[in-house]
């Protein structure tokens, strides 16, 4: 998008898709971006089940965004990977399964495949 049209047009989406992601989850949860146009979250007390489902209601809420830009509707996207963190597990090696997972799901959607997230091969 900043390629296309600019930079304030890049920020206007990222704030769509934060406004996004806080009004689809609990007060308890934490939305945090990480740089770019990566986002973290923090999703307390799911089981992984719960965190899959959760994960493709975010993709789907993020995906229904659209923002004008000078005359212009810009649909807005989102590939979304989990990883379930335990009480002795560290952040960063799980930020990077995350990472690997949401790699995994940008393949799946460029494929066109509309397999949810829980479907999808997750690295432990």
């Amino acid at each position: 998008m900043n390629d296309t049209y600019g930079h304030a047009a890049g920020d206007a989406i990222l704030t769509a898709v934060a406004a996004k992601l806080m009004g689809s989850v609990r007060a308890s949860d934490t939305v945090a971006r990480l740089g770019g146009d990566e986002f973290g979250l923090i999703l307390w007390n799911l089981s992984e089940a719960d965190a899959a489902a959760k994960t493709w209601a975010l993709e789907a809420a993020v995906s229904e965004a659209t923002v004008g830009w000078e005359g212009t509707t810009l649909a807005v996207g989102a590939s979304i990977g989990f990883a379930m963190l335990g009480p002795s597990d560290e952040l960063a090696p799980m930020l990077a399964k995350a990472d690997h997972a949401m790699y995994a799901r940008k393949a799946a959607r460029k494929n066109r495949l509309t397999v949810p997230p829980a479907r999808l091969p997750l690295r432990r």
